[in-house]
């Protein structure tokens, strides 16, 4: 390609990404790449989001380490595009590594609100409760309107034994109607779990009104009778 050949086909991918076609603008960039050097990763950068947002994660991945290789600059956008890439292939020691780098770098560009949700769950797949809480805390330092944090919150909170917190967190999620059935549920267990029999019965049952999941509505009828309490 001549220089304002390679231009023009670097100015069709990025049109092509700005209007969502993402497979074109995917084209577009291995177009280049045939033929021209990447000098500082940003061909690579732009190919990996395309990619991202096309579905092909694992790809993107492979595209976005070679940005880092070939020393792309804003490093911070690129680990924040790897943790939401590593979230989606279910590799969650990898998502709180890149996060972490990301956050490290200062940067106030990333999304962190998302970023810390992101992590937080990731915590929570592994099993780190405690550290899972600590990112839905920061994630809603970030933004405390961010669908579905407090949910989270009440999750890891009830997998510390944190049960007066948990039931905090689940009842921010139901007066925001996030998660209701789930969050209903979940402070119904809390509740029982604290010796308040009464209004853990009453949330059971409201999971059992609000949810056509047939697995919750049997657990929330069958719950109440395990500890000896009726739910009706």
């Amino acid at each position: 390609l001549s220089g304002s050949a390679e231009n023009a086909v670097l100015s069709q991918a990025r049109n092509d990404y700005l209007s969502g076609n993402f497979e074109a603008a995917i084209a577009g960039y291995d177009q280049y790449l045939e033929t021209m050097e990447d000098a500082g990763g940003t061909v690579h950068f732009l190919r990996g989001a395309a990619k991202m947002q096309y579905g092909l994660t694992a790809e993107a991945v492979e595209d976005l380490n070679e940005a880092l290789t070939l020393g792309y600059a804003d490093t911070a956008v690129v680990y924040e595009y790897l943790s939401s890439c590593y979230f989606i292939l279910g590799e969650y020691s990898k998502v709180l590594e890149v996060s972490e780098k990301s956050i490290a770098t200062g940067s106030t560009t990333p999304a962190y609100d998302t970023m810390y949700q992101r992590m937080g769950v990731s915590a929570m797949a592994l099993e780190k409760f405690a550290d899972a809480a600590s990112y839905f805390e920061s994630s809603l330092e970030v933004n405390d309107t961010l669908l579905g944090n407090y949910y989270y919150l009440g999750m890891a909170e009830m997998a510390l034994e944190k049960y007066d917190d948990a039931i905090a967190a689940f009842t921010t999620s139901i007066e925001r109607q996030e998660v209701l059935q789930r969050s209903y549920y979940n402070r119904g267990v809390c509740y029982i779990q604290t010796d308040r029999f009464d209004e853990g019965v009453d949330d059971l049952e409201e999971t059992m009104k609000l949810t056509e999941d047939e697995t919750l509505v049997e657990s929330a009828k069958e719950l109440p009778w395990q500890i000896a309490v009726p739910y009706m």
